[in-house]
This record gives structure tokens, sequence and C-alpha cells, in this order.
């Protein structure tokens, strides 16, 4: 049975449920965007109807980096309003802490993807979407919340 993703459109605005994750490796955050984007986000993708959160988070990585991964844990649940390209999203993003459990080999990575390492210091300088994502990154120890993000800015 192929799974569809949590995905639909209604009223003008696009429903997207999805996984990404915060992968830490000495002092440096892994970042990842489609070559033709100008902006840097999170590994992650959609959620498919029936699947675990885990189970996505584990397969997006997979999928984008061939890279077996451990998750750690939830970190953050995002209630996400956005506009791309005359499109308007409402998002639920889970956003987990997860370890990867072999190096990134260049010939996985998916054709259409660039992944790059920032240290701390180079997060300020980069543009990251969403932006909150910065504050995350930023954190000395992550914990369980719920925010909600509107870059929409509506009533």
């Amino acid at each position: 049975m192929v799974q569809e993703d949590i995905c639909f459109n209604k009223g003008g605005m696009t429903f997207n449920f999805r996984v990404a994750c915060i992968i830490e490796s000495n002092g440096r955050f892994l970042l990842h965007k489609e070559k033709s984007d100008l902006f840097w986000n999170l590994l992650g993708g959609r959620v498919k109807l029936g699947e675990l959160c885990e189970d996505a988070i584990k397969r997006e990585i997979r999928e984008e980096i061939g890279c077996a991964c451990k998750v750690d844990r939830p970190i953050k649940i995002c209630e996400n309003f956005f506009r791309i390209k005359d499109t308007d999203f409402h998002e639920i993003l889970v956003i987990y802490k997860v370890t990867l459990l072999s190096e990134i080999k260049e010939k996985f990575i998916e054709d259409n993807l660039a992944v790059k390492w920032f240290s701390k210091g180079e997060l300020d300088s980069a543009l990251i979407k969403p932006e909150f994502i910065k504050n995350i990154l930023q954190e000395a120890r992550y914990s369980i919340d719920w925010l909600v993000n509107d870059e929409m800015k509506r009533a």
C-alpha cells in the first residue's frame, strides 16, 4: 500500500504535517537546502498517513542523505504559518534531536539538495527558514515546547 503525505489544500491554504531534526556534531549543526533556494533549513519532510513521526524522520534522513539515525527525543512542536511562492501554508512541525549512525557520503545525498555543517558562529549570518530555528540551535539545553510561528502576521 502506497502511503500518502499528510498534506492537503483547503480554502486557499495548504496544510502540512512535517517532521524535522536537529543534527549536532562537534558543536556544528547540519542544515540542508534545495540547490535552487537561497535559504537553509533543518532536514526532514512530510509525515505519511499512518506513519509514526519517529519513523518519518528516520525515513527522511535516509532519503535525503543516505544515513541511518537514532531519534533521541522530540524537542519542539511548532504551529507554523508561512507563504512560499504565493502559497499560504499552515503546518504542524515536530522537531527531534537526532544522532547520525554513519558518516554522510556525498553519493547518497539527493541530487537536488545541498548540505552543510554550520558552527554556532556561522548561524547568525546564515539565511535559515523558519527564522526561529536559529534561536533553537543556540539553546544550551533543549526543552519540549509548543511554538506558534506566524510569518503571515494574521490578525
